[in-house]
């Protein structure tokens, strides 16, 4: 398992300058704007795909058929997976903490809120993403990823179109807290339906 992700890690690091030229691009606009929910927002996206950059790397390289010669399982290769995009999502997670401790752009009571809601929200993204994209390969899979993306927007819409009454102000607080708790849920129940999908899968 460990052999796995220090795999990944070593095909990433290319990918770890582009991402940490992108935050530090964003932290220009974010200390510019006063907005420290879009860098973090940015960076907690940036940190869901990189293990979709990851099985982009596995898919073009034919990985999956070498690795299914090693001594190592089907559930593991998807564990080792699963197990990378949560720890990229935990790390934007304390750097979106730290940030906002730091500078103080955002109100006390509020930072922690944003960063729950953020960090469930890179959860969310690969609970639906990756059993799409093991099924499917990522080039197919990329359609889904664009309109998981857009998809609060969508629902924030159609909420304004449909007059939905807004929740009370404790419980806005408390949302992203409770989101985070099932987010994780939801990552688990996802875990296990893309075992089942690579067990069954044929390269």
């Amino acid at each position: 398992m460990l052999g796995l992700l220090y795999k990944d890690i070593v095909n990433l690091k290319a990918q770890f300058k582009i991402m940490a030229l992108m935050i530090l691009l964003y932290s220009f606009f974010a200390f510019a704007s006063g907005n420290s929910a879009m860098l973090g927002a940015i960076i907690t996206i940036l940190g869901a795909m990189m293990p979709i950059t990851a099985l982009a790397y596995d898919e073009k390289a034919h990985w999956d058929k070498y690795a299914l010669t090693m001594p190592v399982s089907r559930n593991q290769i998807v564990m080792s997976k699963y197990l990378l995009g949560s720890g990229f999502v935990l790390i934007a997670f304390v750097i979106n903490l730290i940030f906002n401790l730091v500078t103080g752009m955002m109100p006390a009571e509020m930072f922690l809120p944003v960063t729950f809601a953020l960090t469930a929200a890179g959860f969310l993204f690969m609970t639906f993403l990756f059993p799409v994209m093991i099924k499917f390969g990522v080039e197919k899979g990329r359609m889904m990823m664009f309109l998981l993306i857009l998809l609060p927007t969508i629902v924030a819409l159609i909420g304004s179109k449909l007059n939905l009454p807004l929740p009370s102000e404790e419980m806005i607080l408390r949302l992203p807290y409770i989101g985070f708790a099932a987010s994780i849920l939801l990552c688990g129940f996802s875990l296990l339906i893309s075992m089942k999908i690579y067990q069954n899968k044929e390269f």
